[in-house]
C-alpha cells in the first residue's frame, strides 16, 4: 500500500469509526462483532508501526471506541477471550521500540483503568475478569523482568572486546531489552494507579509490587551504564567514524529507537511518577511503599547523570515536596531526613552543582534547599554543616532565592506552599519569605 492508499484508508477508518462513537443504541450481536473486529483486525494493523499524526489520531479513537462499546454492554467482556485478547492486543502499544508518542501508550495504560473499573463491583463474574486482566498484567510483568535478569547475567560473561561484538546484535538486543523494560513501566504504572479501583488489594500485599519495581529499577539503570549518552546527545562528531567503530561504548549504545536520551528520560519519569503517586494516594500509610519512593529519592539525588533527565529532575523535585508533606503529617521527618540522606554531602553536591556549568532544574535547587531549612526548622542549628561552607555569600546569594522564587510550575509552586503552610503551622497560604527569612537568622546562616 503506497503512501496515498495508507492516508485514505485511514481516513475511511476514521469516519466508521466516528460512526460507531455517534451511534445510540445497543445491539448486543452487532456490537460484539464490532469490538472482536476492533480488537482482533483493526488495531494489530497498527502493531509494530511507528504511527504518522494521522494514524495517531485514529488510534486513539480505536481506543475510545472499544471502551464506549464496553461501557454501553459489559456482557461483552465476558465473552470468550475477549479480555485475553484485548490486554494482548493494547499491551503491544506500551512499546517504546514503536511507540515514543507518549499519550499513545499512557491511554492504552488509561482504557485499561477504565474497563477494570467499569467491572469492579457489578458481579462476580465481573470481578472475575478484573481479577484475570490484572493477573494477565502481572504474568506479562514477571515474564519481561525475569528476561531481563537473565539478559544481565548472561551478558556479563561476554567479552568486552569490541573485535567479538557485533554491532548489528547489539541494537537488536538493546530493542528487545527496551521494549521490555518499557512495556513493564506502563504495566506497573497500571498495577499502581490510584485510578484503578482494584489496587486496593495490591496495597495490603505490597511486598511483591515493591520487589518487581526494585527490580525494573535495576534494569533500567543497567541500561543507562551502558550507553553513552554523549551519543545519545549526538555530540560527537560525524567524521570521527572510526573512532566511533573502535568505540566499546558507542556500539553499545546502538538502538533504533529514534531520541532514545528523550525517551530514556520519558521512562524514568513516568515509573518515578507512578512510584511517587502510589506512596502519597497510599491511604493505608505503609512504610514500605514510603521507603520505596525514599530509596529512588536517595538514589537520584546522589546519581552523577541526574543533569542528562530534564523531565526527571521536575518529577523528582515535586516527589521530595509530596512525599515531605506527607512524612510530616505523620510525625515522621525525621525518618524521611534519615532515608534520602538530608546531610553534608548531599549540602555539598547541591552547592557544587549551584556553583558549577552543569544545569540543574531550579525546582530541584528549590526544592532541596527547602528540606535543609525544614530540617533547620526540626533539628535546629548545625554548626558542622555552617564551618564546613567555605562561601557563606553562596547561601544568602543562591539557597534563599532557591527557596523565595516562584516557580513556573503550578502544581510545583502548590505543594511548595501547603509544605510551607505545614511547617509554619499556619491555616493559609502567604508569602513565607518572613518565616524563612528570619528562620535563616536565627540559625546565623546570614553574612553581616
Amino acid at each position: 500500500m503506497d503512501k496515498q492508499q495508507n492516508q485514505d484508508h485511514t481516513q475511511q477508518l476514521s469516519v466508521v469509526i466516528d460512526k460507531l462513537l455517534e451511534s445510540k443504541f445497543e445491539n448486543e450481536t452487532q456490537d460484539l462483532k464490532s469490538l472482536n473486529a476492533l480488537i482482533n483486525i483493526v488495531l494489530p494493523a497498527y502493531h509494530k508501526k511507528r504511527l504518522n499524526k494521522q494514524e495517531t489520531v485514529v488510534t486513539l479513537k480505536i481506543f475510545d471506541s472499544i471502551l464506549f462499546l464496553i461501557r454501553r454492554c459489559p456482557n461483552l467482556i465476558l465473552e470468550e477471550k475477549i479480555s485475553e485478547n484485548l490486554i494482548n492486543t493494547l499491551i503491544k502499544f506500551f512499546d517504546l521500540k514503536y511507540y515514543c508518542n507518549s499519550k499513545i501508550s499512557s491511554s492504552a495504560v488509561d482504557i485499561l483503568i477504565q474497563i477494570s473499573n467499569l467491572l469492579v463491583t457489578k458481579s462476580i463474574s465481573y470481578n472475575k475478569i478484573s481479577l484475570s486482566i490484572l493477573n494477565n498484567l502481572n504474568t506479562h510483568l514477571n515474564d519481561n523482568l525475569s528476561y531481563l535478569l537473565n539478559s544481565l547475567t548472561s551478558s556479563s560473561s561476554t567479552s568486552s572486546s569490541t573485535d567479538f561484538i557485533n554491532a548489528d546484535n547489539i541494537l537488536k538486543i538493546n530493542d528487545l531489552k527496551l521494549s521490555k523494560i518499557s512495556t513493564s513501566i506502563r504495566i506497573v504504572q497500571l498495577l499502581i494507579s490510584s485510578k484503578l479501583k482494584s489496587n486496593f488489594a495490591i496495597q495490603h500485599n505490597s511486598f511483591n509490587i515493591i520487589t518487581q519495581i526494585d527490580r525494573l529499577w535495576f534494569c533500567l539503570n543497567n541500561m543507562i551504564i551502558n550507553f553513552d549518552l554523549n551519543v545519545l546527545n549526538n555530540k560527537d562528531t560525524e567524521n570521527d567514524s572510526i573512532s566511533k567503530e573502535k568505540s566499546l561504548k558507542y556500539l553499545l549504545s546502538q538502538s533504533s529507537i529514534p531520541n532514545l536520551k528523550k525517551n530514556l528520560d520519558l521512562l524514568y519519569s513516568v515509573l518515578l511518577n507512578s512510584i511517587i503517586q502510589f506512596t502519597f494516594n497510599d491511604n493505608l500509610n505503609n512504610l514500605n511503599i514510603i521507603d520505596l519512593s525514599l530509596s529512588k529519592f536517595k538514589f537520584l539525588l546522589n546519581w552523577k547523570l541526574i543533569n542528562q533527565f530534564n523531565s526527571l529532575q521536575k518529577i523528582l523535585s515535586l516527589g521530595l515536596i509530596k512525599i515531605c508533606l506527607k512524612c510530616l503529617k505523620l510525625n515522621n521527618f525525621n525518618h524521611f531526613k534519615k532515608k534520602i540522606g538530608i546531610s553534608l554531602d548531599n549540602l555539598n553536591f547541591i552547592f557544587s552543582k549551584l556553583n558549577s556549568n552543569i544545569k540543574l532544574n531550579s525546582n530541584l535547587h528549590s526544592a532541596y534547599s527547602l528540606l535543609i531549612f525544614i530540617d533547620l526548622k526540626f533539628n535546629g542549628y548545625n554548626e558542622e554543616v555552617t564551618n564546613s561552607i567555605q562561601n557563606s555569600d553562596l547561601i544568602s546569594s543562591k539557597l534563599l532565592p532557591n527557596i523565595l522564587g516562584v516557580s513556573k510550575n503550578k502544581k510545583f509552586e502548590f505543594f511548595k506552599s501547603k509544605l510551607l503552610v505545614n511547617v509554619f503551622d499556619n491555616d493559609s497560604i502567604y508569602d513565607h519569605s518572613q518565616n524563612i527569612i528570619n528562620l535563616y537568622q536565627e540559625n546565623k546562616f546570614m553574612t553581616n
